[in-house]
């Protein structure tokens, strides 16, 4: 019995031993390398089915008690790969396991690459991570707290890309977090962290050479997070927001940080309290912007946060700062209150980086002192007050400015003042600023006086300055009613000196008032109201000054009255403008009558006119029609078109924009040039007995009369005429000069004459010149006909667009010059390039040998190489063919050379005139030889000699300096002075001089 017993003991014993048994075989073979391959691929193939991903393992390694090595792990979805690492290490100390406590000996990722893809929604991770180490002494699950004594962030190099989406999720409630974690010593090493965000074109780039952070702890539950110490080093940050260039100077959405240090000696946050001590931050900017030094202290408590001292220091800069909230501001802007302290000195170095991107003139004249900024600001949202501010900049400006602004969010109900007064003393650096737009002719005087006031209650505006200088005062007041949209607003100006601040101007002391009232901004609105007036007391221009101007303007149920008046010596006028402002309907009349204009006195002529310039002037526009005239004395000039004037002016600006299109293309379309003219009519006439006529008689010009007419449309282009009786200039008359021109849809033909009739007692001629534009080429005929009806000229040039450039050739092959037929080669051509090359066979002589010629040499040297040449020109003949010219006679001949290299040239030219004649005296055979040549960048020589009668006389030897505003030096040497040249030019022989003077 008891065998019995003992035998059925031992198989249950076995029966319950045997799960343990099988267990422990179980755990003892998950050590075994063949059995984890297996264990290895089932669950491969398991996780790549259940994901729909290829999830890959080279191999696992398990040893004992749990220390876990998996190598070569990669997952790879449809379209991207999300994970690669080559080594992940789990090495867990388990001997407390059953206490619920671990010790994670070693965590260890290697060489990993990570891609979220799509993954997670509305971002996306993507990076790799050389080394990731981490080692806890002690996980206690049951408390739930962590010791992390070391943990390391090596190689890593990641990017978040921030995806936009519309679409906005409910947040699930999730439990309470409550875990401590006690770090130790946490480093990073060479960490890149890249930021982007393609909607906002936000990106952002974090790059760590050293971060170190000892003694931390998260207590999550309490939200208590502290650290005994933080410090990065050689760091850089870059932050770029929108796609466009970054400004010069600082600009604060395009940083580029370098070198930043930062060392944190302690921080603690919990709750509302906060302690943060900031050690050290320097850093450098792109910008040049670089801060040396940042030190402070951050602390806040149940009832406020507060900086007592903070301090950045550049190396031209000390900023202080100091400040104070309470909570209840910080959590209801309207309650509760703040206060902040500025106090700092910013040097021209830094004052030039912050206004970046203005002119060198005002960067060199800013004074090379430290501005003193000091400011005070106490308050809340419902009242702000700035209790102090000053800027000081030492010999230049003082300023000191109070206020206070009440409920600024509630437009009912806000109201504030600020007074602002200011003492100039030398703000010459400022007039820099605006210099370049005037010519340098701007300055700002010293010792200006500026006081200025604003206020504001409800959505009323009210402002006051007044200006003190030398002698002269503005005083200004302006105000705004944003409910009604009225306005009103005076100046006045008495004895301001304008030539203090236009020195080179010619207005001097200034004498005027100027007011305007009125109600909305909308001129096209009947509602609209203006009314507005300028006076001017007093203006010294020059020598000259106005007095007793006056402009009124008025502005009711969309009828607009403008009226000017002036009853000086030096203007005597009026003008009224009316004109109904409608959007869909315009209609405009101007009448001027100008009795006097004296621009003699107005130093704008050297001699005063017989009579008073005086004209009028009317002019009307509605949605059909547009005219202009002008009458003074006998001078009408009229413009006239069927388009109201705002169409008009949109025509002309078209047609110009389109020619000048066409011009800078090098080629017409008068096709379309003929559909965008305006269409209009414009005349003009005059005689003798107007302001114009004895205008031009200052210059000795005159004429009897003189007329000009031009009709234009879009079908059937332009048509013009203009002629001149009896043009005088000076000694030359010319008794009819006439142009005629059209236009239309294929080319623009003209017709020019000058005719000087039998009755001329000077020369009598004819002159004319026929030309054809058209889209490509262009030619233009000239003809010369004496008293007699004999050919003096017969030419033409003929100018075609070609293929990278433009050619000329004259014509016919027999043309007529100097009243005898020439010879011209059938292939002439002068072809210039667009790069202006030049190449050239022209030869056109007579039977004499009398011709010019012009060819391209080669010169594999050169870029180009040109010799012109004038052989045997007959100065006599010329005089005798060509009206008003001084009665010479001689041989004249030239040659010339214009060789180019490297983009610079050389000319070399010699000219000789054989028995020169003047006034048939003769003078003798001169010759001069000269040479042009660069030597170097911006710098010419020039060499010439003169001679006389086969004798040198005469040398120069010259340079030009092209830089700057330009300077030349010239050395003539005279080696013989030929006093009997003079001969020639002394009348009837009275006086003979000797033949020459050497010394």
């Amino acid at each position: 019995m008891d065998g019995q017993k003992k035998k059925w003991l031992k198989w249950i014993g076995i029966t319950l031993l045997s799960p343990l048994i099988l267990l422990v075989i179980l755990l003892v073979l998950l050590y075994l390398p063949p059995v984890q391959n297996v264990l290895k691929n089932q669950f491969v193939k398991y996780a790549s089915r259940e994901t729909g991903m290829h999830i890959s393992i080279d191999r696992i390694r398990l040893s004992f008690p749990l220390d876990l090595a998996v190598h070569e792990v990669s997952v790879i979805s449809s379209k991207d790969t999300l994970l690669i690492a080559d080594k992940m290490i789990v090495d867990l100390g388990l001997r407390r396991i059953f206490h619920r406590e671990l010790r994670v000996d070693n965590i260890t990722l290697s060489k990993v690459f990570v891609n979220s893809s799509n993954l997670m929604e509305g971002m996306r991770i993507r990076g790799k991570v050389g080394k990731l180490y981490l080692c806890s002494e002690k996980v206690n699950l049951k408390r739930e707290e962590a010791l992390v004594t070391d943990a390391l962030l090596k190689d890593a190099d990641l990017k978040l890309s921030l995806i936009d989406t519309t679409k906005e999720k409910k947040e699930k409630p999730s439990k309470p977090f409550r875990w401590k974690i006690f770090l130790q010593r946490l480093q990073l090493r060479n960490v890149a962290f890249h930021m982007d965000q393609p909607a906002d074109s936000l990106r952002l780039t974090a790059n760590v050479s050293g971060a170190v952070l000892t003694n931390g702890k998260l207590d999550f539950m309490r939200r208590l997070y502290k650290l005994r110490h933080f410090s990065v080093e050689k760091a850089s940050f870059n932050y770029d927001s929108g796609t466009g260039e970054p400004s010069k100077g600082f600009d604060p959405l395009h940083l580029a940080l370098r070198d930043i240090s930062i060392t944190v000696d302690s921080f603690m946050k919990q709750d509302r309290e906060l302690q943060a001590s900031i050690k050290r931050v320097s850093l450098w900017d792109r910008s040049g912007l670089s801060i040396t030094s940042l030190t402070g202290r951050i602390l806040a408590d149940n009832r406020a946060i507060r900086i007592p001292a903070m301090q950045l220091n550049t190396p031209h800069s000390e900023i202080n700062l100091t400040a104070k909230a309470d909570w209840l501001f910080v959590e209801n802007p309207d309650k509760g209150s703040f206060e902040s302290s500025l106090v700092s000195n910013i040097g021209k170095q830094d004052v030039l980086l912050f206004v970046g991107g203005l002119s060198k003139q005002f960067s060199d004249s800013y004074p090379f002192r430290a501005i003193t900024l000091r400011a005070l600001v106490q308050g809340n949202k419902k009242s702000i007050r700035l209790s102090r501010f000053s800027a000081v900049l030492p010999g230049s400006f003082s300023l000191a400015s109070v206020g206070e602004m009440r409920n600024l969010s509630d437009k009912q109900n806000r109201s504030g003042q600020i007074k602002i007064q200011m003492d100039a003393k030398n703000l010459d650096f400022m007039a820099n600023l605006i210099k370049s737009s005037f010519s340098g002719s701007v300055r700002i005087p010293q010792d200006i006086k500026l006081q200025g006031q604003a206020s504001m209650k409800g959505e009323r505006y009210l402002a006051g300055l007044t200006l003190n200088e030398d002698r002269g005062t503005v005083k200004a007041d302006a105000e705004y009613n944003g409910v009604r949209k009225s306005y009103n607003a005076k100046v006045a100006i008495d004895k301001l000196q304008v030539n203090h601040f236009l020195p080179k101007d010619s207005i001097y002391s200034l004498t005027a008032s100027f007011d305007v009232a009125g109600e909305g901004i909308d001129f096209y609105s009947p509602r609209t109201k203006l009314n507005g007036g300028l006076k001017l007391q007093e203006l010294q221009y020059g020598k000259s000054t106005f007095t007793g101007i006056a402009l009124q303007a008025n502005l009711l149920n969309s009828l607009a009255e403008v009226k000017l008046n002036s009853e000086n010596r030096l203007l005597k006028m009026d003008a009224n403008l009316t004109a109904l402002l409608h959007k869909k309907l315009d209609k405009a009349e101007l009448t001027m009558y100008v009795r006097d204009i004296d621009l003699y006195r107005l130093r704008f002529i050297n001699h005063p006119l017989k009579n008073p310039i005086a004209f009028t002037v009317n002019a009307f526009t509605n949605s059909g029609e547009t005219s202009l005239e002008l009458h003074s004395g006998d001078l009408e000039f009229s413009l006239n078109s069927r388009i109201p004037l705002k169409n008009f002016i949109n025509e002309v600006t078209s047609f110009s924009t389109l020619l000048t299109k066409k011009i800078q293309n090098r080629k017409l379309n008068h096709l379309e040039l003929s559909g965008a003219i305006p269409s209009a009519q414009l005349a003009f006439m005059a005689g003798k007995k107007n302001s114009l006529s004895e205008y031009l008689a200052l210059s000795k010009i005159s004429f009897k009369d003189a007329s000009f007419n031009l009709t234009s449309t879009h079908k059937n282009g332009f048509v013009g005429n203009a002629i001149l009786h009896s043009l005088q200039m000076d000694s030359t008359l010319l008794d009819t000069v006439r142009l005629v021109i059209r236009q239309d849809t294929a080319s623009i033909r003209m017709h020019a004459g000058v005719i000087n009739n039998k009755f001329n007692k000077q020369y009598v001629f004819q002159a004319y010149a026929d030309g054809i534009f058209e889209d490509d080429n262009a030619e233009v005929m000239l003809k010369y006909l004496n008293a007699k009806g004999e050919t003096g000229a017969d030419l033409g040039i003929r100018a075609k667009l070609e293929e990278g450039g433009v050619s000329f050739n004259l014509f016919p092959d027999q043309p007529i010059l100097l009243f005898r037929p020439f010879n011209l080669n059938k292939d002439n051509r002068i072809f210039i390039d667009e790069e202006n090359r030049v190449t050239a066979n022209l030869d056109l002589q007579d039977k004499n040998g009398m011709g010019l010629f012009v060819h391209s040499v080669e010169n594999a040297e050169a870029q180009q190489d040109i010799i012109g040449e004038l052989r045997n020109l007959d100065l006599k003949e010329v005089v005798q063919s060509l009206p008003y010219l001084p009665d010479i006679g001689g041989i004249l001949s030239t040659k010339a050379e214009y060789i180019q290299k490297n983009n610079r040239f050389q000319v070399i030219a010699d000219a000789g005139v054989r028995k020169f004649m003047y006034e048939k005296q003769l003078v003798g055979n001169m010759n001069l030889q000269a040479t042009y040549l660069p030597v170097e960048k911006n710098m010419h020589q020039l060499e010439a000699k003169l001679g006389y009668n086969g004798r040198e006389v005469l040398a120069v030897d010259g340079t030009y300096h092209a830089g700057g505003e330009g300077n030349m030096k010239v050395l003539a040497t005279l080696k013989a002075l030929p006093l009997c040249i003079a001969n020639a030019f002394i009348p009837d022989g009275m006086a003979k001089t000797i033949r020459r003077f050497e010394w």
